[in-house]
């Protein structure tokens, strides 16, 4: 299971801080974009991100990056992240009350299940990722709903073979839950409990320590 750092931040100045404290973390990252309307959250635009990103050639180089598109026109961002060459683009993920259609990219494309989505199978037969909200939509530091982690087992019994990710409430406490359920997600996402952390490091580790003992 792999824990991938979650950025979303409203400003270019805190996204730069946040992305920065988070990157040493994990050779893959996550950027959170909101448009106001799939969430009430509005962050920094794709562009800003972007720009922000290729400020440190080092990370461009040497990370793969995911991208949680709540955006309700996401199809002109998607072929924005298309073009972005240099950029190793690991995932974009849309969200499926929102869904148009699959454009076909090199990187995968994901469909996000909100708390409040049922499983649309129509829509999963054309990803190859899954990403499962356990949070209210658009803020980091949301109550955890581990309700949602049900939508992991519904899957894998309907024959998803694709990854699936939890995005939402990951911390000490919530990580066990999510270990002790029935299904296991491949990727843990995790925002606040590392980019407001005083040592988003020492937070990691606990966070693998929690996932190794469980291995065991």
């Amino acid at each position: 299971m792999k824990i991938v750092p979650i950025v979303l931040e409203n400003t270019t100045e805190a996204f730069s801080q946040t992305l920065l404290r988070v990157a040493p973390l994990s050779n893959r990252l996550n950027i959170d974009l909101c448009d106001g309307l799939v969430a009430s959250n509005l962050t920094v635009t794709l562009h800003q991100v972007l720009t922000e990103i290729n400020k440190y050639p080092d990370l461009v180089a040497n990370k793969k990056w995911d991208f949680d598109l709540m955006v309700k026109d996401y199809l002109p961002l998607i072929d924005l992240l298309s073009k972005q060459k240099e950029l190793n683009i690991n995932s974009v993920v849309v969200h499926q009350k929102f869904w148009q259609k699959n454009p076909g990219t090199e990187f995968d494309l994901g469909v996000a299940l909100d708390l409040d989505d049922q499983i649309n199978q129509k829509i999963i037969n054309q990803v190859s990722l899954i990403q499962i909200m356990t949070i209210d939509l658009g803020f980091q530091g949301s109550p955890f709903q581990d309700e949602a982690l049900a939508k992991i087992t519904q899957l894998r019994v309907g024959g998803f073979e694709g990854q699936i990710m939890i995005d939402g409430g990951v911390n000490e406490r919530t990580l066990p839950v999510i270990l002790q359920n029935k299904g296991l997600p491949d990727v843990v996402g995790v925002g606040s409990y590392l980019t407001k952390a005083f040592s988003p490091l020492e937070n990691f580790k606990i966070l693998e320590s929690i996932i190794n003992e469980h291995a065991f």
